[in-house]
Parts: C-alpha cells; sequence; structure tokens
C-alpha cells in the first residue's frame, strides 16, 4: 500500500511539474515548530524574570537615590533662572528678580522684583511657582 502511495505521488508531480525540491520537508517544518516553541518558553522566562527583577527593585527605596530636585535649579540654586514668578502672572512679562527681595522654598532660592511680589508669594507659593517644578 505504501509503494502503490509514492508511484501515485510521483504521477501526480510529474503531471503538475513539480519537484521534490519543492516539496514540504516535513521533517524540518517539525523541528522549526519545536525549535519556535522552545524559543517562545525562553522569552516568556526572561520576560517573567524582568518583571520579577522590576517588583524586587520597587520594593527598595531606589527612587529617593534617583530623585531629582523638587524645584528646577541653575548652578547657583535660584529657580526660573532669578527671575521674578510673581511678574509673570501680575506683569505678564518676565521681570529680574534682585538679590534684596529673596525667599527659600522647596530647596531653591526664589527672586523678586519688589517686596510686594515677595509678599504675595510666601501667601501663596504654588499659585506662581511653575508646575511640575519648572521641569
Amino acid at each position: 500500500m505504501g509503494s502503490s502511495l509514492l508511484l501515485t505521488l510521483k504521477r501526480n508531480m510529474r503531471k503538475t511539474g513539480t519537484t521534490v525540491s519543492k516539496q514540504i520537508d516535513w521533517k524540518k517544518f517539525s523541528r522549526l515548530l519545536l525549535l519556535r516553541g522552545e524559543i517562545m518558553k525562553y522569552l516568556e522566562t526572561i520576560l517573567c524574570l524582568g518583571v520579577l527583577l522590576i517588583a524586587v527593585i520597587g520594593m527598595f527605596d531606589l527612587p529617593t537615590a534617583w530623585a531629582v530636585e523638587p524645584v528646577n535649579i541653575d548652578t547657583q540654586g535660584l529657580a526660573v533662572n532669578g527671575y521674578d514668578p510673581v511678574a509673570y502672572f501680575n506683569q505678564g512679562k518676565p521681570l529680574k528678580g534682585t538679590e534684596k527681595f529673596t525667599c527659600r522654598w522647596m530647596g531653591a532660592e526664589w527672586r523678586f522684583a519688589s517686596a510686594e511680589h515677595l509678599e504675595l508669594f510666601k501667601s501663596n507659593p504654588e499659585k506662581y511657582a511653575p508646575q511640575y517644578g519648572g521641569y
């Protein structure tokens, strides 16, 4: 029975013009499928280990080690590069602050163009400070 099936297959191949090289090598194909399955298992394992590593790192207090200043400051420790943050709201334009009117807030030195602006800022700094710390 097996030989008659082989003869029929050969006859059909001659009629259609196909050759043995055009036929699928099922042994190679099944090996490729098995290899693909093994690769997927390894990738799943690597993914699980990565998620586990991230969870373990998250349990430690590493974010504080990587933390940035709450307010973006320049090399002199000045917020908004020494400009008066209240002036943006009251005058609608930037004014350079002076050393005469300063205030420390959120780890930065804030400068103001006038005593009035300094007092406004002290009364409600969140209103006048840049969003997201100026980052």
